[in-house]
């Protein structure tokens, strides 16, 4: 279950814990408990954990069970029994004769939904009303969920103050039972684009090409990580970079070839200047003349207009080595199985260049190889630059501008129109109509509101839930309690193309602009990521110390959070924070800390973040 679904499951969860406060509003039905009489026609009585002491209309008895109406909520309540035989009205919540007896009594129809209801509100001790029964049971039928979970929903709908409406029930149902966002914008994208293929006419081709752009622009808002693609393919590639930059630090330089050397990438002895001769008289050889090409597609001859041959040894390999940038995907690993063959050529290990047999798991595993044997203040320094490069996050216009993933995000969470609605808000006041549907045709909520009524079935109904989905997550946002607030976020993310969500929690203090306490505060990240699988990242922020506690099933990383662990105290030191600690725990220790009572975070389980 994804943490949108998870939140949206607490919600159903709250409304049936104990309550602490309770407003009985004239109409209002609820079934109590009678544990005192007092003179006057006055009673004490129990409705879930809660006593309330109110004016009954009737003769009752202490110790019994009944089902009540509010007739007059002025003062002291005055409480009457629903018009039907009383004693058919005392009852347990056992008792599936006395749910029958509270419709006749309402005047309300006796069918699966109004029961599911009334039994529903008779467990969980909770009060309600006619008019939320029949709203409530007609949202049921429409919304095709005549089942206990979609009972539970509205439960929780009424409880929170949401309108009874399909299209808020069906948000809040796709925000807990629904697919996770990532997985139906996928969906819908493939579904489009089969329909493309089959070709449309008139205004339904118009729709689904407006349509299938506005994903389009989503997938790619999310695509994170171009400037510093982690990918094996591309972390060997930058190390051939680092061990042919003439401008980086010698200790650098010498570490990032000795890496190489213990992978078995570069042959022994490669850095000597016989061994950048081989090389050179490798990558002149006729027969090398085509791959060389492949590898290097932008270097057709040249260094300042001079060709490979009339270069120095040592100039050449550092030309072909910072001008080393694989391309994505299959080509890209093709390309550096051929520098990987070159390499093995030059050094006299083969007889000329193989065709290239590496799969991107034997490459993942061979940087895992490259981790494990670090040692030695240059081979440590060498791979700090090198992970840190996978991490570019500069800020714009200085440290006082948004960061580049900062920025991203944003950019991101507009497409999705999760900012939807207060834009159009901000704009009516001084915007024509056809102006204002033009400004906002772009992001993703509008085009689908636009559109998806020209769709066919099913990929319409994918557009729907898709909806659904997007606007569920706008009601589950906030969460106001006191002078502390919740604020939750989800995003799909595309990370080296594996597809998953990413969301973010903030809890603290509100301050008087709106925003949350920068000193104190608490973030949690979660995170499916392809290898590492479920990661949770809770930052607890308290006088602008950070203490960071990882969760995740993997062995702990040791190596990498010694070489990034300065590198993050850095980067928070520039926006004035100290970094306290880094934990890596299981995710089981998390879970079981989440059920502590000390916990607020209920319905969060894992995370994954850069800084």
């Amino acid at each position: 279950m994804d943490p949108l679904q998870l939140q949206a499951s607490s919600l159903t969860k709250k409304s049936a814990s104990r309550q602490t406060t309770l407003s009985l509003p004239k109409g209002q039905v609820f079934e109590g408990e009678i544990t005192k009489l007092f003179p006057n026609q006055t009673a004490a009585l129990r409705l879930g954990g809660m006593n309330v002491t109110a004016r009954v209309e009737a003769a009752l008895h202490a110790g019994q069970r009944y089902f009540f109406q509010v007739s007059q909520n002025d003062g002291i309540p005055r409480l009457q029994v629903l018009e039907a035989d009383q004693q058919a009205l005392k009852s347990t919540a056992a008792d599936q004769g006395s749910a029958a007896k509270v419709l006749q009594a309402l005047g309300l129809e006796e069918n699966k939904a109004n029961l599911s209801m009334i039994r529903h509100f008779q467990q969980e001790q909770l009060p309600f009303s006619k008019e939320m029964i029949r709203q409530g049971a007609a949202v049921l039928k429409q919304a095709g969920v005549m089942n206990q979970e979609g009972v539970q929903l509205l439960s929780a709908m009424n409880q929170k103050s949401f309108p009874l409406t399909l299209e808020t029930f069906q948000s809040l149902y796709q925000a807990e039972h629904g697919k996770p966002l990532s997985t139906q914008i996928q969906q819908l994208q493939s579904g489009l684009q089969q329909l493309q293929a089959t070709g449309l006419s008139g205004s339904r081709d118009s729709a689904v090409s407006k349509l299938a752009g506005a994903v389009q622009e989503t997938v790619s808002a999310g695509m994170m990580n171009q400037s510093g693609r982690s990918d094996a393919v591309n972390q060997l590639a930058r190390l051939f970079q680092l061990a042919g930059a003439e401008h980086a630090p010698g200790s650098v330089q010498s570490g990032a070839v000795s890496l190489l050397h213990k992978a078995g990438v570069m042959p022994a002895g490669m850095d000597t200047a016989e061994g950048l001769a081989a090389f050179k008289q490798t990558i002149l050889l006729p027969e090398n003349r085509g791959v060389v090409q492949e590898i290097w597609p932008e270097t057709a001859a040249a260094r300042n207009g001079r060709s490979f041959a009339a270069m120095e040894s040592a100039e050449l390999f550092q030309t072909l080595m910072t001008r080393f940038s694989p391309a994505e995907g299959e080509a890209g690993r093709q390309q550096l199985q051929l520098l990987l063959s070159l390499m093995q050529q030059a050094g006299g290990q083969s007889q000329g260049v193989q065709t290239p047999q590496a799969s991107q798991e034997q490459l993942q595993q061979l940087m895992q190889t490259i981790l494990a044997r670090t040692s030695g203040s240059s081979e440590n320094q060498a791979l700090t630059v090198l992970l840190q490069g996978s991490f570019a996050n500069e800020r714009a216009g200085g440290t006082q501008g948004f960061s580049q993933t900062a920025g991203q995000f944003m950019q991101l969470l507009q497409q999705l129109g999760l900012h939807h609605e207060s834009g159009l808000a901000q704009q009516t006041a001084a915007t024509s109509g056809s102006q204002l549907e033009s400004m906002n045709t772009e992001n993703l909520k509008q085009s689908l509101l636009q559109h998806m009524a020209s769709l066919p079935q099913p990929v319409r109904d994918q557009a729907e839930a898709l909806l659904h989905k997007i606007s569920g997550q706008q009601l589950l946002s906030q969460e106001q309690q006191g002078q502390f607030q919740q604020t939750a976020v989800q995003i799909p993310l595309s990370l080296a193309g594996f597809h998953t969500d990413l969301s973010i929690q903030w809890e603290g203090k509100r301050q008087q602009d709106g925003t949350l306490h920068p000193d104190h505060c608490r973030i949690l990240f979660y995170l499916e990521m392809e290898h590492l699988g479920e990661t949770v990242a809770d930052v607890q922020i308290q006088n602008r110390s950070v203490t960071v506690h990882v969760y995740n099933e993997t062995q702990k990383p040791d190596k990498l959070m010694e070489l990034l662990q300065p590198y993050l105290e850095k980067r928070l030191a520039e926006q004035n924070y100290t970094l306290n600690a880094v934990h890596w725990k299981s995710v089981h220790e998390e879970q079981h800390a989440r059920r502590t009572p000390a916990s607020s975070y209920s319905g969060w389980e894992g995370v994954d973040v850069r800084i």
